[in-house]
């Protein structure tokens, strides 16, 4: 069996998507391949949650280290959707962990292959990121270097990075609800953050030049 991201959970308002650009049907919207349901702040905030695809039979388990997870047997179809904000596709999810090799692991249990390590962060808060792919959407596992000693809380979904067509439209666009446009860790690409704090939105979001 292998495994990819078809669908997530959001705990925000559809209103605060539509304000910053993205097309809001009810409480849906689909990016690139992704289906995301914006289900208001009653069940928590961030992103609750998602939906992986089985290529094949196989334990669905329902977390994956923690994090709530359905399945579906529909395999992964891009819709040709491009947002008035000039967002085309989902280009990862970032998994915020305390133990990188666990969550790793609970990835590659459902047939995600790790394709990628970097060593990040600062040396007073030394970092991890692994980037596990199957399908579309890359999976972004940042946590601490160093194995924890003793047992940890659960992974959790915390930040979405999308694709732009034409980052400096989508700048534009979007004007001071975006921080600076700046050179992303993938060689050739640029990225700029979103202050989603102050647009009503719980979820971290970046933007890429795809």
């Amino acid at each position: 069996m292998s495994a990819a991201v078809v669908g997530l959970v959001v705990g925000d308002d559809p209103s605060a998507w539509s304000a910053i650009g993205f097309t809001v049907d009810g409480d849906r919207l689909t990016v690139g391949s992704v289906d995301v349901r914006l289900v208001g702040d009653h069940g928590g905030r961030g992103v609750l949650g998602w939906t992986l695809c089985a290529s094949s039979d196989g334990d669905r388990p329902a977390a994956i280290d923690g994090i709530p997870t359905e399945w579906s047997d529909t395999p992964p179809r891009a819709i040709s959707v491009v947002h008035p904000n000039g967002v085309d596709g989902l280009d990862h999810v970032v998994v915020m962990t305390p133990d990188v090799d666990r969550t790793v692991r609970a990835c590659t249990e459902v047939a995600m292959v790790a394709r990628r390590e970097r060593l990040a962060g600062t040396e007073r808060h030394p970092m991890r990121q692994v980037f596990v792919r199957h399908g579309e959407v890359i999976i972004e596992i940042v946590g601490p270097r160093d194995a924890p000693s003793e047992p940890t809380g659960p992974a959790t979904l915390w930040g979405l990075a999308c694709n732009s067509a034409d980052l400096d439209a989508t700048a534009a666009h979007l004007g001071d609800r975006l921080g600076s446009v700046r050179a992303a860790v993938q060689d050739g690409r640029r990225i700029a953050s979103l202050r989603h704090a102050e647009v009503g939105i719980s979820v971290p979001m970046a933007f890429m030049r795809s």
